[in-house]
């Protein structure tokens, strides 16, 4: 009865506790200051936990490695992330949007 208990708990809560994984490659370059106000930028955007920035200096191209966790729609006042948001910064920052991509 516990192992059952414990599975239903388990079941539960892993929904709420779910993130994906996304990438969006770019080319162009970005300075160390921009990075640094990219980096808050994508934090601030609505239910990104974790950020990492790649870029190879050699062929001006770059990845954004991000994850997002799950939110619950609930109510008119629906505020979750869209790849979109991210696409303009991109864009703010003078850099060539490429691919989006869910990382598995």
């Amino acid at each position: 009865m516990t192992k059952i208990t414990f599975l239903f708990l388990l079941l539960l809560f892993s929904e709420h506790y779910y993130a994906q994984t996304f990438a969006y490659s770019f080319n162009g370059e970005i300075s160390a200051s921009e990075q640094e106000y990219l980096r808050k930028e994508v934090f601030a955007l609505p239910g990104v936990n974790s950020y990492e920035l790649k870029i190879k200096q050699d062929s001006k191209k770059g990845e954004i490695i991000f994850s997002v966790e799950n939110q619950e729609i609930s109510g008119e006042n629906n505020s979750s992330f869209s790849p979109v948001d991210l696409k303009a910064l991109l864009i703010y920052y003078k850099l060539e949007p490429i691919d989006f991509r869910q990382v598995k």
